[in-house]
């Protein structure tokens, strides 16, 4: 049996990489099945050639990081590489749309672009496994894109008692894993948001004439220490958020008897975009002084023109 496997995130969705609801159950499973035919798969995946099964399984399970969505596959007919999932999400899209299902406040959340291509293969072992679990990972490299994990069918006597005995014993890692990838969405999000305050920041400092010069005097000021503050903001906050995720992955590995998916998940906690910030603080600081020079040698001519002003008006009074 062949199995898909694919995370849907709802507090941290990517339609246009925002932030849209929260919160999440943390318990609880949504199972059915999708018959989709095979005639409408070009037109649900163009680039897709050949024939692929019609009958599928969608399981959505709920933990307490982050739900995961299984997709299982019929058996007719076996799918490149996460097909399933992808004709699956793209058919659910297409007919919620149709039916309006929107206006009624259901749709289809997931996380994308997919940040973890992979196929799961279940198969019977013909030796015992002398795990207790019944299962064991046969071929699994990092990075991977295909994973063999072997039962022992002495101890799980069907393809579906040995993919519940496996989904039980990784639920917690693909949960962290979502969950992960998540909150680097977020730190995305931050770094490209921190990235356009810096390029306006620039490009005021780019601005020549008079006009360049009251906007550097009485606006860029105030957008350096926005950069400065969020940067510094974002770098405690991803250390500290780091840490604390390092530790929840050590204990989280101390208890299951499957280390399979560590190598996914410390690639998204180690990836915090901590230099970006670092460099948009850097920039706001760089290019400070030059401001406070402007600014005050703007204050020194209105105080001239001021004092002219007063003086001329003075002589006009007097004279």
């Amino acid at each position: 049996m062949e199995m898909d496997f694919a995370g849907r995130e709802l507090p941290f969705v990517s339609r246009t990489g925002s932030i849209y609801f929260t919160p999440h159950p943390v318990a609880g499973m949504l199972r059915f099945r999708i018959t989709i035919p095979r005639r409408i798969h070009k037109e649900l995946m163009p680039f897709v050639t050949g024939e692929h099964s019609e009958e599928f399984t969608v399981l959505v399970c709920y933990w307490n990081d982050f739900p995961v969505t299984y997709v299982l596959e019929g058996n007719d007919v076996k799918l490149p590489d996460s097909i399933g999932v992808a004709i699956v999400r793209e058919f659910l899209q297409k007919e919620l749309k149709r039916l309006g299902a929107e206006a009624d406040g259901v749709s289809l959340s997931c996380l994308g672009p997919s940040p973890f291509h992979a196929n799961f293969h279940l198969a019977p072992c013909a030796e015992p496994i002398p795990d207790s679990s019944g299962i064991a990972i046969e071929k699994v490299n990092s990075k991977s894109t295909t994973i063999l994990i072997r039962y022992d069918a002495s101890h799980l006597k069907t393809s579906a008692d040995a993919f519940a005995r496996f989904s039980e014993l990784t639920i917690a890692q693909f949960s962290y894993y979502y969950y992960q990838v998540a909150l680097r969405h977020r730190r995305l999000d931050s770094a490209i948001r921190i990235s356009n305050l810096t390029a306006g920041l620039i490009e005021m400092h780019q601005l020549s004439g008079f006009r360049g010069w009251v906007l550097r005097a009485f606006r860029s000021g105030r957008l350096a220490r926005e950069i400065s503050l969020a940067a510094i903001s974002y770098e405690f906050e991803t250390t500290t958020e780091q840490q604390s995720a390092k530790r929840t992955l050590d204990e989280l590995y101390d208890k299951s008897s499957i280390a399979l998916f560590r190598p996914w998940i410390e690639s998204e906690i180690e990836e915090d975009f901590i230099a970006e910030h670092k460099a948009s603080r850097e920039t706001a600081d760089l290019l400070e002084p030059r401001r406070l020079r402007e600014a005050n040698t703007l204050l020194v001519l209105l105080v001239a023109v001021i004092s002219a002003l007063m003086g001329a008006t003075a002589k006009l009074l007097i004279g």
